[in-house]
């Protein structure tokens, strides 16, 4: 809610004129954001820049490669109904290398590389997962979570013949709470 109040108050260097217009608008806007922040909550955006400084990698052979910045953009929401969870997720890459095809949407020099996915978890112990990948392929997975332990297991298929192999990963999250595990000043 703070960037859309910051948003909102963007009037800068304008006669009054101009906020006598934009107040009803923002008037407006308040009133969508009150009525709407209950929802707003269930919400989660996020954005991640990856190797933001472009990475000169050089092979033996001569051959040099750039590793270009990757923009990373997601959003998630969460609904609940009783005692089960369902997220909804999406997500897209955005990269700056003029991939053209080999990216699911591409205007010349930015491509996009688009993902999804749906989580359902009963009472924040059990979970299943299931995701659409950029390459088309479809993943899932489940997890329970314990006093202290998390287990997480997920499932990728791949299976063409220039691919690794199907990969299943399984994951363990230990939770330290003892007084001796604490870090100083927490």
């Amino acid at each position: 809610p703070e960037i859309m109040f910051w948003l909102l108050w963007s009037v800068t260097d304008r006669s009054m004129d101009h906020v006598a217009l934009a107040v009803p608008l923002m008037a407006l806007g308040w009133a969508m954001l009150a009525a709407s922040a209950r929802s707003l909550d269930a919400l989660s955006l996020g954005a991640n820049l990856q190797d933001a400084t472009t990475t000169l990698v050089a092979w033996s052979t001569g051959t040099n490669e750039f590793i270009i910045p990757t923009l990373k953009l997601g959003g998630a929401y969460r609904f609940e109904v009783s005692d089960v969870r369902v997220i909804p997720v999406a997500d897209a890459d955005v990269r700056f290398e003029n991939r053209g095809a080999s990216a699911n949407l591409s205007t010349g020099p930015v491509s996009f590389d688009f993902h999804g996915g749906l989580e359902f978890s009963f009472r924040e112990i059990a979970a299943l997962r299931a995701g659409y990948t950029d390459i088309g392929s479809v993943t899932f997975g489940a997890g329970v979570r314990l006093p202290k332990i998390e287990l997480d297991y997920s499932y990728s298929k791949f299976d063409d013949t220039d691919q690794l192999g199907n990969t299943h990963r399984i994951s363990i999250l230990f939770t330290l709470e003892a007084e001796r595990f604490l870090r100083p000043g927490s």
